[in-house]
């Protein structure tokens, strides 16, 4: 019983952790991806980019 209270606080301590800088960098540069090809499918399909378009992209492309 011990070693589950041990195990939980640990867990508990890693969640209350700050976030690495490495973490926050891959999060921006996922998004940005997801924007851009968003933006690249969107143009390729409608021939511009707009609100209507990239919501359409994203609707249609399950790959998105």
């Amino acid at each position: 019983m011990d070693n589950v209270k041990i195990n939980l606080r640990k867990n508990a301590r890693t969640l209350k952790s700050t976030v690495n800088r490495y973490a926050v960098y891959g999060l921006i540069i996922s998004l940005c991806a997801i924007l851009i090809a968003t933006a690249v499918n969107c143009y390729t399909a409608s021939g511009s980019i707009s609100i209507e378009g990239i919501y359409t992209v994203q609707k249609t492309q399950p790959i998105l």
